[in-house]
């Protein structure tokens, strides 16, 4: 599969914020989606905390995206955790996120607790 270039993208936040550039769902989801491309779990999740730290709402494709990356890293019980979150969070999951949770399931070996 197609792995993202992590330094690379997080260069360039850190380019965008040194110039004062807003910041958005968008940019964060971006940077959240290389890391699940590389199965890098604890920095999609690390993004994703500073994205709600920095009063960014988070959406169902930034979800989706760190469910596809416990996905990779074959992290059924933290890919279940998000996809329960998208709900909680007073969003709907969509097909990406229940694929990316299905995905999951078949890197492990089964549903955790369904």
């Amino acid at each position: 599969g197609v792995k993202g270039n992590i330094e690379g993208a997080e260069k360039y936040m850190e380019d965008m914020c040194a110039l004062g550039l807003e910041t958005s769902v968008a940019t964060y989801t971006a940077l959240v989606d290389v890391c699940a491309k590389n199965g890098d779990v604890p920095r999609a999740e690390r993004w994703f905390y500073k994205m709600v730290e920095d009063g960014i709402e988070p959406n169902v494709v930034t979800l989706s995206a760190l469910i596809d990356a416990c996905a990779k890293a074959g992290n059924l019980p933290r890919a279940e955790y998000w996809h329960a979150d998208i709900s909680a969070r007073g969003l709907a999951p969509n097909a990406h996120s229940y694929s990316a949770v299905i995905n999951a399931c078949s890197k492990s070996g089964g549903p955790s607790g369904a």
